[in-house]
């Protein structure tokens, strides 16, 4: 594309709102003069390219600190004692299994052949709960991490070339 090389009057003629065609076509001789004024118009192009670039890295450590800390708890521990009392006596009716307070009964019979059929309570089995409880003091080791986060900036030679 080409285009005028604005001089002073063209600048003038321009003022005025006329352009540097229709001042060609009202005086033809300044054909001549316009024609050794012309240059080429040179025009710029953009071209973008793209290159990778490493940014920070960043690194997480993690520490691992421990401490002991002191546990108080109180455990409960059940204990049951067995006693078999003997009673031998007859019974009409055979027993049912009974509780009284902390300890529970359970009868035992059995047959006897006499000339008649009768049921005797041989013995009894007294279970007794009893409930003890205790305060036991234990040293435990609590471990907790703790990160770090290191922030590392690239080295220059890290940078890629441009393609």
């Amino acid at each position: 594309m080409f285009g005028l090389f604005k001089s002073k009057s063209n600048d003038a003629a321009r003022a005025q709102g006329e352009s540097a065609a229709e001042r060609l076509l009202r005086d033809p001789g300044a054909a001549e003069v316009a024609e050794r004024h012309i240059l080429p118009v040179l025009s710029e192009e953009l071209s973008i390219t793209k290159r990778r670039v490493e940014g920070d890295t960043v690194r997480v450590n993690l520490t691992t600190e421990s401490q002991l800390q002191t546990a108080t708890v109180e455990l409960m521990r059940d204990a049951v004692s067995v006693e078999r009392i003997s009673v031998d006596r007859p019974v009409t009716a055979l027993p049912v299994t009974r509780t009284e307070g902390a300890t529970t009964i359970i009868p035992v019979v059995r047959e006897r052949l006499i000339v008649k059929k009768e049921l005797v309570l041989v013995e009894e089995i007294h279970i007794t709960h009893e409930r003890d409880s205790q305060t036991v003091t234990r040293d435990i080791e609590l471990r907790r991490q703790k990160p770090e986060v290191v922030r590392v900036s690239p080295s220059p030679a890290a940078v890629e070339p441009a393609e």
